[in-house]
């Protein structure tokens, strides 16, 4: 078995080695007719057919190329790209908001028809169409009405590329490439530091119509939700302040009461103390008068009162 394993690989190197050969002379001369065959057989993994040379396109793959194929290959790219410069690629571009195609094929049908409608040339997308806030209200007849959908289908839709807001000299949007950075900071510094209000107002010309009421809807939605936070921050500041007056109130409360607590206790150990005062005056034998005489004498001179004068006051 081994040996004719060895005879079989023998063989197929052999025949491997002579068919480059017998198609180098089967090749006809540079310049020279050639014949094609009627058809051509062609094997896939899954299985053998004939087709048609027309039918057939020869696919290169750039993995097998040597390095200076490559390097050609490349050169010919940064010359075709330097020559061709920025360009807008409206086909190229999904026209949808995310990149999910089979949401666009149930909007649009087989042949994404929703794509195209959304990455119209005068750039009237289906934006208001998928969102409510966006709807034009008492809009039923006149050019202001946004394009319908056949069958009302919904679907959230962009802009196509080109067709931004930004003033430019020449058209409503531009591609930021091409344009040299003198003229862009001369076409967006008005845009950004000198607009007042909104892009899209009604003085600019260079807007549709139906993006203009869109626009005045968004800005009074967007008011409205600025009004609302205010209203919801002036309302959260007051409820802070009450909380705070209210724990100041508990506080003081609290206090109070600790205090007068404190001044009922020292109006009771007053009330003892003179109790066991007039007691201890009783039983000395010392009434009001004498007290008095005493209190008098050491309010005058402390020191000049000697135990001597304290026992002639008392006696």
């Amino acid at each position: 078995q081994a040996q004719a394993q060895a005879q079989a690989q023998a063989q197929a190197q052999a025949q491997a080695q002579v068919r480059p050969a017998a198609a180098q002379k089967t090749d006809p001369p540079s310049g020279g007719p050639a014949v094609l065959a009627a058809r051509v057989l062609v094997r896939t993994p899954f299985g053998a057919g004939y087709f048609s040379p027309d039918s057939l396109k020869c696919l290169e793959n750039p993995a097998s190329y040597s390095d200076d194929r490559l390097l050609a290959r490349w050169k010919k790219m940064a010359e075709s790209a330097a020559d061709v410069s920025g360009c807008v690629d409206l086909v190229g571009m999904d026209g949808v908001l995310g990149s999910s195609g089979s949401a666009r094929t149930e909007a649009g049908g087989k042949d994404g028809d929703a794509a195209a409608e959304g990455t119209g040339a005068r750039g009237e997308a289906s934006h208001a169409a998928a969102d409510p806030r966006h709807s034009l209200p008492g809009a039923e007849g006149g050019d202001d009405k946004p394009p319908s959908r056949p069958g009302g289908a919904k679907r959230n839709g962009v802009l196509p590329v080109g067709s931004s807001m930004l003033r430019s000299p020449g058209l409503t949007g531009f591609l930021l490439s091409d344009p040299s950075l003198d003229v862009m900071e001369e076409t967006l510094y008005p845009v950004l530091f000198e607009a007042e209000g909104r892009l899209a107002r009604e003085g600019n010309p260079g807007v549709p119509r139906p993006f203009k009421m869109w626009e005045d809807q968004r800005y009074e939605v967007l008011d409205l939700r600025g009004r609302v936070m205010q209203f919801r921050n002036e309302l959260y500041r007051q409820r802070r302040i009450r909380i705070l007056n209210e724990r100041s109130r508990i506080s003081g409360r609290e206090r109070a009461e600790r205090v007068e607590g404190l001044l009922n206790e020292m109006k009771s150990d007053l009330a003892s103390l003179k109790e066991h005062l007039q007691d201890e005056l009783i039983e000395l034998g010392i009434d009001q008068e004498k007290a008095e005489d005493l209190l008098g004498l050491y309010m005058k001179d402390p020191d000049s009162l000697s135990v001597e004068d304290e026992h002639s006051v008392i006696e």
